[in-house]
């Protein structure tokens, strides 16, 4: 088994390399043939000339590939062991040559670029040197002459580019391909699908000069579940479709992609799928629970005004709890379709939630606790000036009550007191104090627990303690329940605004580990009674529900 599993690491770290690798053409280089009899071993040392010059100017890269020089043969001198150009050439470039004699002490070079195939001719060179001891430059001049047209000479390089692209689109049907690259269009890394869910790829064949490819045939593999062809072929644009749908159970795979092609110059290659569709088929979670931490403050003018207080107080909260939340996929689908949808909602619905719950466990059906630390204190005009007349602290739990939190929509409302349409989804977090009728009717087993501290001044004007039992009835909670923007005189309110809406519904639709929102919010109001000024700090951290 670990045999086994070595073996597939190793397959695909190929793969990935393979699929960004450059591509590459090898020339191959056969002696030159000597056709006439009785040669000075000197004659050989053309093939050794015109090796050598390739060697120095035409190994090269550009856009499409890399040109190598291999010459063919090895540890032994031409004249003992000379490698003729016959059936079993490799898949790649060839080169080979003649010498003959033309006359007296005159000889003539030539060498031939082919395809390793057909034997195609693709380009040539020759020279005509004098005499054996010249043979090696001969040789040279002929490898230089190789790419030689009217207007002078063109590195090898070249020669063999402009041949393939005049070649690859030869066939109407079925173009060859040079360096091709294979892609999946908008690939998401991993692809998550539902039990059964059906899913399009669109891949992508074009060459290294964004030539589409077309004809290109690709055979699929390593999947789960079913595809709707097993091999699928590129159009004339270079686009071909997978269609597959998702197994029934929970699984993690790979869609494989491999293509076998020719390319112009006859050469045999494999084209892989890279990267390849890495698929996560889960099914949907629509329940999460939640860590839910309150910091929270509310300044109070009762009587008089802000500038001029009769009486002002200030409480300041710290509450935790966990929650409990249900999603709403299908409103989130609904409203990321289009803005009109949006703008729908917010203006019929003043909560149009996409995921809402409160402190009651799924799994039990019990609430879970609140705790709540409370700092108290009510200030009164005495002799011009504010004076501390109250101060209560409290540390209190209670099972009894209820707190819901929603994700919901925002929006900003007009002076006409209805909401703006909006450009952009918005949502932001609200948290709604609920009953506390489990405490009121049962509070034996839902009982407010705790301890409380209360000083208020006596009659002759100095702070004393006073009785401050924890009622098991006591509510507790925090409650900023807004969800527009509102901007007047008299108000300024702003709700717990979700700065990241795309990231906030990617997890949603696909809970998976944890998501945090932290968050802040204020109402500031200027006229009636009384004048309040809160402000709230969130932070909220989601994981599945297990």
């Amino acid at each position: 088994m670990k045999r086994l599993l070595i073996f597939f690491l190793f397959f695909f770290s190929t793969i990935a390399i393979t699929a960004k690798e450059k591509c590459t053409r090898i020339v191959h280089c056969y002696d030159i043939q000597i056709q006439f009899p009785d040669p000075d071993k000197r004659f050989y040392y053309a093939s050794k000339g015109y090796i050598e010059q390739l060697q120095l100017n035409s190994v090269a890269e550009n856009d499409f590939f890399k040109v190598g020089i291999q010459p063919m043969r090895i540890l032994a001198e031409p004249w003992e062991h000379p490698v003729y150009f016959g059936t079993d050439s490799p898949n790649e470039y060839v080169i080979w040559g003649k010498m003959t004699s033309i006359g007296e002490n005159r000889f003539r070079i030539e060498l031939f670029l082919v395809a390793p195939k057909t034997r195609l001719v693709i380009a040539k060179g020759s020279t005509v040197f004098e005499g054996a001891e010249e043979a090696q430059f001969g040789g040279s001049v002929a490898a230089l002459k190789m790419g030689s047209t009217e207007s002078g000479s063109k590195p090898l390089i070249d020669v063999i580019t402009d041949f393939e692209k005049k070649e690859r689109t030869k066939d109407p049907v079925k173009y060859k391909p040079i360096c091709p690259e294979m892609s999946v269009k908008d690939l998401k890394d991993p692809v998550i699908l539902k039990p059964g869910e059906v899913k399009q790829f669109m891949i992508e064949v074009k060459d290294a000069d964004g030539e589409p490819i077309k004809g290109l045939e690709i055979e699929l593999s390593g999947y789960k579940g079913k595809m709707h062809q097993t091999t699928i072929k590129t159009d004339y644009k270079g686009i071909g479709y997978i269609v597959h749908t998702a197994p029934d159970e929970e699984q993690e795979y790979e869609i494989l992609g491999i293509s076998n092609y020719e390319t112009p110059g006859e050469k045999h290659q494999q084209l892989l799928l890279y990267p390849s569709p890495r698929i996560l088929v889960k099914k949907p979670v629509k329940e999460l629970s939640g860590l839910l931490r309150i910091s929270y403050s509310n300044t109070s003018v009762t009587c008089g005004t802000r500038e001029d207080p009769e009486q002002k107080s200030i409480e300041r909260s710290m509450l935790s709890t966990t929650v409990y939340l249900k999603i709403i996929p299908e409103r989130i689908e609904y409203l990321q379709q289009k803005m009109e949808n949006f703008n729908r909602a917010i203006s019929e619905f003043s909560y149009f939630s996409i995921a809402s719950g409160n402190n009651v466990n799924f799994l039990t059906g019990e609430p879970v606790q609140i705790h709540e630390s409370m700092d108290f204190s009510m200030y009164n005009k005495h002799e011009g000036k504010l004076r501390l007349d109250e101060k209560e602290t409290s540390e209190v739990s209670s099972n009894g009550c209820d707190l819901t939190v929603e994700i919901t929509t925002l929006s900003y409302q007009g002076a006409d007191g209805l909401p703006l349409p909006a450009i952009a989804r918005s949502y932001c977090l609200v948290v709604k104090m609920g009953s506390n009728a489990r405490a009121l009717f049962n509070s034996s087993k839902y009982p407010t627990t705790g301890k409380r501290k209360r000083q208020q001044r006596n009659e002759y004007g100095e702070m004393e303690s006073v009785d401050a039992e924890v009622s098991p009835k006591q509510s507790v909670g925090i409650s900023f329940d807004y969800s527009k923007f509102l901007s007047s005189a008299d108000q300024i309110i702003v709700p717990m605004k979700i700065q990241d809406v795309e990231a906030l519904e990617r997890y949603l639709l696909n809970p998976d580990g944890a998501y945090t929102l932290s968050l802040k919010g204020s109402a500031f109001n200027n006229s009636g009674s009384p004048l309040n000024d809160e402000k709230i700090s969130v932070t909220l951290t989601l994981t599945p529900f297990k």
